[in-house]
């Protein structure tokens, strides 16, 4: 497991409990979107660390110690330092794709996702002097991205455009069933 991942999984871990209410491991499971083995383990070392304790007086609830809130402060920094590295090397991918359409003739895209990946392609893709032609998502929510409007992923055939970015696999699918299969969808975050 990298280092970035165990940091964020403590930090996470330490964030929900420390944001009240009790913590149980299914929970964090779910939050974390991990094993309830994996959740134990994580609770385990972070008892075995003395980063967390159970509350005597709140029915056994899992409660952030001194020691604990240091390391919060500490595994932050980690975290922001490795995501600034992680964003760059997404931001330089985002690059050489807007050099490669651009030497393909193409000169407005249509985005298919939406939070802060989907922002940061846009961003790149004006910068490099792409035109954003439209932004859609699988589940808009009412929301705007990069100044346009998401629109529901079913409008992408309207939208004049003539190059197709997918921020995730789950997003490339779900635009090629609406442009069709022989449709050349780019995606951003690799995947199955």
């Amino acid at each position: 497991m990298s280092r970035f991942t165990e940091s964020y999984r403590r930090l996470a871990a330490l964030s929900a409990i420390d944001s009240g209410g009790k913590v149980t491991q299914r929970a964090l499971a779910a939050r974390l979107d991990i094993s309830l083995g994996l959740a134990n383990g994580v609770l385990r070392r972070l008892r075995a660390d003395k980063l967390i304790r159970i509350s005597n007086g709140e029915n056994g609830r899992y409660v952030v110690t001194r020691k604990g809130r240091v390391e919060m402060k500490r595994l932050s920094m980690i975290c922001a330092s490795e995501a600034d590295l992680i964003l760059s090397g997404l931001r330089e991918e985002l690059r050489r794709s807007a050099t490669r359409l651009r030497g393909l003739k193409r000169k407005a895209a249509l985005l298919c996702g939406d939070g802060p990946v989907a922002e940061l392609a846009a961003a790149t893709l004006r910068n490099e002097g792409m035109r954003v032609a439209g932004v859609v998502a699988a589940a808009p929510a009412d929301e705007r991205l990069a100044g346009l409007r998401v629109r529901p992923i079913q409008d992408a055939a309207k939208i004049r455009h003539d190059a197709s970015l997918a921020m995730t696999a789950s997003d490339a699918q779900a635009l090629r069933r609406v442009l069709g299969p022989r449709a050349r969808i780019q995606q951003i975050i690799p995947g199955r």
